[in-house]
């Protein structure tokens, strides 16, 4: 058994990560957050952090012997890229972590992105660690399309196909391939590999393989309305 630290575990996909490996058996789990919830769940462990502040970070990592470290904060900006750098510096620096999970849920985005550029600063950093570290690319987010109803911690963003309002911009053709997964099952893919015996610098998972289109068509069936559509093309 191992001490597997959470940080941003208090939502989004960190929630579901949290969620899917509380009743676990072969790993004790502790959320990293910079403020503990107003209703946390009972049996859970929490430690405060300040991203800011390297040697606290590696010292609290340390003190609750800390084996493997997730990151679920939500990087797209260069404060957010600093905190997560940050927190790569305070894992190689304490002595008892050994992985990192980078936080690059969903698509690969472009180098020259903001996102991708933020991203890319803790790819950069762990490669100068002797971590064993790793991401996970799970395509799209499965809960940006489920019902009201539907588990998730994620906040409802509409990519492409917006069914509240029956619109669609579709990117490219809309028959290029792409997949989509669940949050609590990009969770599960995360708890499983934390048995594996190597890390893959890049792990790849997903639920469903298909195309905008089809996902479209699947939208116009589950609700009966035909949706505007556009399509946008690059080059």
């Amino acid at each position: 058994m191992v001490v597997v630290a959470i940080a941003g575990g208090t939502g989004g996909i960190g929630g579901a990560i949290v969620d899917t490996l509380r009743p676990n058996p072969h790993h004790k789990m502790i959320i990293l957050t910079r403020k503990i919830p107003d209703a946390p769940h009972a049996t859970d462990t929490f430690v405060t952090l300040d991203y800011s502040d390297v040697d606290a970070m590696a010292k609290a990592l340390d003190d609750n012997n800390v084996h493997t470290v997730i990151s679920a904060l939500r990087v797209f900006d260069p404060a957010s890229s600093d905190a997560e750098s940050n927190l790569v510096k305070a894992t190689a620096k304490a002595k008892t972590p050994k992985r990192f999970i980078a936080s690059a849920w969903g698509i690969q985005y472009a180098d020259e992105t903001p996102v991708g550029q933020a991203r890319g600063r803790t790819l950069t950093e762990l490669r100068t660690t002797d971590l064993e570290w790793t991401r996970f690319d799970n395509g799209f987010f499965l809960d940006y399309y489920g019902p009201p109803t539907f588990k998730s911690y994620m906040q409802r963003v509409a990519w492409a196909i917006d069914i509240a309002h029956k619109k669609a911009g579709i990117p490219g053709t809309g028959n290029e391939p792409m997949t989509f997964t669940y949050t609590f099952d990009v969770a599960k893919f995360v708890v499983a590999a934390l048995d594996l015996p190597k890390w893959e610098q890049l792990m790849y998972c997903y639920g469903e393989k298909t195309t905008w289109n089809k996902v479209l068509k699947q939208a116009e069936d589950a609700t009966g309305k035909t949706f505007t559509q556009h399509y946008r093309f690059q080059g």
